[in-house]
C-alpha cells in the first residue's frame, strides 16, 4: 500500500541575534507509520525516522526551497518540491502576483477554523446578529456602506461599495494585507485546482492547488480520507478548512461549509455582503448574504 502523506506549512516570525527573519515549519505526517523521510534542504540532507506519531516538524527559514522523498519499505518513493513564502503567504501562480494566506485571521494552524467577524468588523465576538452590528441594527438601519436610502437609517447612504482600510480586519492585522475581492475569489476558483478533502489534520475542506494549466479549475470531490499521491506536479497549496459560520450565538455547517467574507458590498441588497461559499460539489466566487453573520476571513497581499 502506498503511504498517504500530508503536508503542513507554517511561518512564523523569529528573533535572532536581534535580526528579524521569516521562519517556517514542515509538518508532515505519514500513514501507514514506521517509515523514514529524508529532507535535503539547499545541500544538507538529514533523514527523520517516523515511528510514533507518523509526524515530523521541520524548521526552515522562509523563502528556503525544499525537496523531500518518502521511502516506503525501500521499495517506493515520493519527491514533492515546496518553498515556505514570506509571512505564510503562497505564491498559486496567481496573474496578478497576489498572494493567498496559509491560514484563516485567528487561527494557529494552516488547518485551524481560527476567528469570526462581521462583515465590516474587525473583532470577534460572542453574539452575531443586527442588534450586534456595528453599521446598523436592522437591515433597513444601515449606518455605513448603503447606497440606497430605503436601507439606511434616516435615509443615510455614503456611496461606499468596498470596505475602508479601518473596516478591514486584515489590514488592521497588517498592512500590508487586505481582504480579498470578489473578483480575486472568481480568479483563484479559476485559476486554481480544488480537491475536496474529508481529513487535512482531522478537518474537512477544500485543498486548493497552483495552477498547473490544463487542470486549472476542475474542481473534484475526494472519495478518500486523505489525499493520495497528490494531484499536480507541484504541491504549492493552500487549505480552506469548511469552518462553518457563527449566527447569534452557535456555530452551524462546521465540517461541511465555508464562507469566506469579501471586502465587497453586495451589489443585489444593500444589507448582504459579497463572500466566497463553498461545501462538497461546489465552489460559487460570488455569494452574498446578511452583513452581520460571522464568518472567515483569508488575507491576500501583493509580491
Amino acid at each position: 500500500m502506498r503511504p498517504q502523506i500530508h503536508w503542513h506549512i507554517q511561518v512564523q516570525d523569529r528573533h535572532q541575534s536581534n535580526a528579524h527573519r521569516q521562519q517556517g515549519y514542515i509538518e508532515i505526517f505519514m500513514s501507514p507509520l514506521q517509515h523514514n523521510i529524508d529532507v535535503t534542504i539547499g545541500s544538507e540532507k538529514k533523514n527523520y525516522a517516523m515511528f510514533d506519531e507518523g509526524e515530523v516538524w521541520i524548521a526552515v527559514d522562509g523563502g528556503t526551497t525544499f525537496t523531500t522523498n518518502f521511502t516506503y519499505k525501500e521499495t517506493a518513493t515520493v519527491g514533492k518540491i515546496t518553498t515556505i513564502k514570506r509571512e505564510g503567504f503562497v505564491d498559486l501562480g496567481i496573474e496578478g502576483g497576489i498572494l493567498w494566506a496559509d491560514k484563516n485571521i485567528g487561527a494557529t494552524n494552516v488547518y485551524d477554523y481560527g476567528d469570526y467577524f462581521a462583515w465590516g468588523e474587525t473583532t470577534k465576538k460572542e453574539t452575531y446578529n443586527w442588534s450586534t452590528y456595528k453599521y446598523g441594527n436592522a437591515y433597513n438601519q444601515l449606518t455605513k456602506y448603503c447606497n440606497d436610502s430605503e436601507y439606511g437609517k434616516d435615509g443615510f447612504t455614503d456611496e461606499l461599495t468596498v470596505l475602508e482600510s479601518a473596516d478591514d480586519v486584515a489590514y488592521t492585522q497588517n498592512t500590508n494585507w487586505s481582504m480579498p475581492t470578489t473578483k480575486e475569489f472568481a480568479t483563484l476558483k479559476s485559476s486554481c485546482y480544488w480537491v475536496w478533502t474529508n481529513d487535512y489534520s482531522g478537518k474537512k475542506g477544500y485543498i486548493v492547488y497552483k495552477n498547473q494549466g490544463s487542470e486549472a479549475g476542475a474542481v473534484v470531490a475526494s472519495s478518500g480520507t486523505a489525499v493520495d499521491g497528490y494531484s499536480t506536479a507541484d504541491d504549492t497549496h493552500i487549505f480552506l478548512p469548511a469552518a462553518g459560520r457563527r449566527d447569534e450565538s452557535g456555530l452551524g455547517s462546521a465540517g461541511s461549509q465555508v464562507f469566506y467574507w469579501s471586502s465587497s458590498l453586495s451589489t443585489v441588497r444593500q444589507y448582504y455582503a459579497y463572500r466566497l461559499y463553498f461545501l462538497n460539489g461546489g465552489v460559487y466566487a460570488q455569494n452574498h448574504d446578511n452583513r452581520y453573520y460571522g464568518q472567515s476571513v483569508r488575507a491576500v497581499r501583493r509580491k
